[in-house]
């Protein structure tokens, strides 16, 4: 191949864009922790208050947990 047959980019970043989306990526894995924590909360919370509740879904394959 002689890098005829390669397109040019039409866009091409720069250092500050990646600087950018490495704010935005931790940012959004924040945010995706904070959410995971707070649904394992509510999970805990749930076992404690009816826990009929959740041993329903325990036979349930995975695929189908959530649906009703």
């Amino acid at each position: 191949m002689d890098g005829a047959s390669f397109k040019q980019a039409k866009y091409v970043p720069t250092a500050e864009d990646y600087a950018q989306l490495q704010k935005e990526n931790e940012k959004l894995k924040k945010l995706f922790a904070e959410q995971a924590l707070e649904r394992d909360i509510l999970k805990d919370l749930l076992k404690k208050n009816e826990p009929t509740l959740v041993d329903k879904n325990r036979d349930r394959p995975e695929a189908y947990r959530g649906r009703q």
